[in-house]
């Protein structure tokens, strides 16, 4: 671990964890990474992450960074903890503990038995270009498509948006992968077909 004022006291990730469990979705997150739920029939989508940990976007988290005698400051046009950092809660970035926290917001969701129904988590280089609305009408138009397929459109959708930061995206088609599970049987079942394999598109 590094020590305090060392090369690595600042460095931090998101990051949002996703488990399916009968017919709950448990979600777990903490930074600016974020997911979405997106119905395609419907074209209509749930928010997943309604706590973005940004100092901006949060007032709740700017009051309990102060209640710490820390110090929210808007530098330029975006609020930074310390004057610095811009998340309110992240894993590592140590030199702004305690003010920058590592516990996650975790919430629950009670899912139907519909066959489309899909789960987008990215990066927030994707959220700083499309909204919501954007992603579940290209999840929508391509619900046909492999799970990486999808992925990839929204990559190349937020490139001609200009995205300047890092890009990673991960489309989980969930009926698909409830069908696969319910198919198997323990011994023996086929592992490769419910790994992440063909879901992920990543690029920095």
């Amino acid at each position: 671990m590094a020590e305090e004022g060392k090369v690595g006291s600042t460095e931090g990730s998101t990051a949002t964890a996703a488990l399916l469990l009968n017919d709950e979705l448990h979600l777990a997150y903490i930074g600016d990474s974020a997911g979405i739920l997106v119905h395609s029939a419907a074209k209509s989508f749930v928010n997943l992450c309604p706590q973005l940990d940004v100092a901006e976007k949060n007032p709740q988290e700017v009051d309990r960074i102060r209640e710490c005698n820390g110090v929210v400051l808007t530098v330029g046009k975006t609020m930074r903890v310390q004057g610095e950092l811009a998340l309110t809660r992240s894993l590592g970035a140590l030199k702004y503990k305690p003010y920058v926290i590592a516990a996650p917001h975790v919430h629950r969701y009670g899912l139907k038995e519909e066959q489309d129904l899909f789960l987008v988590v990215a990066s927030d280089g994707l959220w700083k270009v499309m909204k919501g609305e954007d992603v579940t009408r290209i999840v929508s138009e391509n619900s046909k498509s492999s799970e990486e397929e999808v992925a990839k459109k929204l990559h190349h959708e937020a490139v001609q948006r200009n995205a300047t930061d890092n890009i990673t995206i991960v489309v989980v088609n969930i009926g698909k992968r409830q069908k696969l599970l319910l198919e198997e049987t323990y011994e023996g079942s086929p592992v490769s077909k419910c790994r992440m394999e063909n879901m992920m598109y990543s690029s920095y």
